[in-house]
């Protein structure tokens, strides 16, 4: 048996593996497209609900102050599970940038305690956030975020599986509120009709929520595995200290504003992203 005989399936064997490996690549150029699941674990914790209440005749005739804060309340916030997009472009073979996105989640706001006024106002009027009927407060918020990280990937660009660490910066912000009839109904029955008859604005109030915008950090840990020279699979875990002033608005038949219940939502949601990506 001649030496090119011997040698010749080695070559060829050689040549396949690297072709495999060359073929896995993630490197410097590179685009990849991730779609995949989004869930979205708040670990919340929530300051007191405090009440402003507006510089009207309101607070002579029923002795209030221009706010109150109402000791054992707070709110808490759902789970929330949403499809997911990025788009990652590697700037070297080890560092890439990389675009968040995806189909906003909703969540729901659950509040508790009870919210009462000092003084006078607070026999003629208060809100049991505990009524099961009143929760959750508000039935939906959708949830929008735009944001991108630098992240960095452990290994050779050949390797299949590729560790990876990133940190980038969010914006986030909420619409589409959707609050609870029968928290609305309670509210604007136990303590719209107390302030808007301190006020002297006879007649039914109204309910509005609002949440705050805000910047904040996000932290990324995850890896990526090649299964073909295209196709791979994603895993990651991300946190954001996201922090947001979530608000509840009394008003008067007339649209005059008669107070506002704030509380600062800490959030700090734990992101799980499980996803199938395209390179090319």
């Amino acid at each position: 048996m001649g030496i090119t005989k011997v040698f010749a399936p080695l070559v060829a064997a050689c040549v396949t593996t690297c072709v495999s490996a060359s073929a896995q690549a993630q490197q410097a150029g590179d685009n990849v497209v991730s779609l995949g699941w989004y869930h979205i674990a708040p670990q919340y914790s929530s300051d007191p609900l405090t009440t402003h209440v507006a510089p009207m005749p309101i607070n002579a005739s029923l002795g209030l102050p221009s706010a109150f804060t109402s000791a054992g309340t707070g709110l808490t916030v759902s789970n929330a599970n949403t499809i997911g997009l990025t788009f990652t472009h590697f700037i070297t073979d080890h560092i890439a940038l990389t675009a968040l996105g995806g189909v906003p989640p909703e969540f729901h706001i659950a509040g508790f305690g009870v919210i009462q006024p000092p003084g006078p106002a607070g026999a003629l009027g208060h809100e049991n956030l505990n009524d099961p009927s009143n929760n959750p407060i508000v039935g939906k918020v959708r949830q929008w975020t735009a944001g991108a990280m630098l992240q960095y990937f452990f290994g050779k660009a050949e390797a299949r599986f590729r560790p990876f660490i990133g940190v980038g910066m969010t914006y986030t912000w909420f619409n589409a509120f959707e609050l609870n009839p029968n928290f609305s109904q309670s509210l604007n029955e136990n303590l719209g009709s107390v302030l808007a008859a301190g006020a002297g604005k006879p007649g039914p109030t109204s309910i509005s929520a609002k949440s705050s915008s805000s910047w904040t950090p996000v932290f990324n840990i995850g890896a990526a595995y090649a299964l073909t020279k295209h196709w791979q699979i994603n895993a990651s875990v991300s946190y954001t200290p996201l922090k947001t002033y979530a608000e509840t608005d009394i008003k008067a038949a007339d649209g005059t504003l008669l107070a506002v219940s704030k509380a600062k939502l800490n959030a700090d949601p734990i992101i799980t992203f499980l996803a199938l990506s395209y390179r090319f």
